[in-house]
């Protein structure tokens, strides 16, 4: 979660200083996170399983939620 939200800081930064008229930003984690855990959090998928949700679902989740507070602050 570090990672992001100083992605997130130097982004801001760098918007700050330069003053942009468009603002492309990559965060990478997000793109292994939606094909390779996607199963995990979304109780309508065919190999959604419980156990793995309550083990591993609330931290993806809170890093979706950082990524959507992150986003909106830029």
């Amino acid at each position: 979660m570090h990672a992001l939200t100083y992605k997130f800081e130097v982004a801001r930064f760098l918007q700050e200083k330069f003053d942009p008229h468009f603002v492309i930003l990559h965060i990478w984690e997000s793109d292994p996170i939606c094909h390779a855990l996607w199963h995990v959090i979304d109780r309508g998928h065919p190999l959604f399983e419980e156990r793995v949700f309550q083990r591993h679902g609330e931290k993806i989740l809170t890093y979706f939620r950082r990524f959507d507070q992150e986003t909106q602050r830029l």
